[in-house]
């Protein structure tokens, strides 16, 4: 189990990674690596239970920062397949928020199925 810092716990597994927020306001910026040669899309699965966040992602200093989505309270969905270049070592995630928000979002580079986030 980890440990909550500013609201936020990330737990990384072998196919995505996990981020519980728990009160978290303001912003936050979490590195995943992309160890893959190959391009892929970059894909996301969220559960909002309180407040609303919006989350951004960067793929390095020759991109932009591209807006994910924007979820709020009781917001349930997964989606995704944004474009991840085959030379890009990482990816940033950025989660902004201006009020206490809690709820989990996975990232992962191959699309979830239904079961994979239960």
């Amino acid at each position: 189990c980890r440990i909550f810092v500013d609201g936020v716990a990330v737990e990384r597994f072998d196919e995505h990674v996990r981020i519980r927020l728990d009160g978290f306001v303001g912003e936050k910026r979490i590195e995943i690596p992309h160890d893959s040669p190959n391009e892929s899309g970059i894909y996301y699965s969220v559960s909002i239970t309180n407040g609303s966040l919006s989350v951004y992602y960067d793929q390095g200093w020759l991109w932009e920062s591209e807006k994910f989505f924007d979820a709020s309270a009781g917001d349930s969905f997964a989606d995704g397949g944004n474009y991840v270049d085959g030379n890009t070592a990482k990816i940033t995630v950025i989660l902004k928020s201006d009020s206490e928000v809690s709820g989990e979002i996975f990232i992962a580079f191959e699309p979830f199925e239904s079961s994979e986030t239960q």
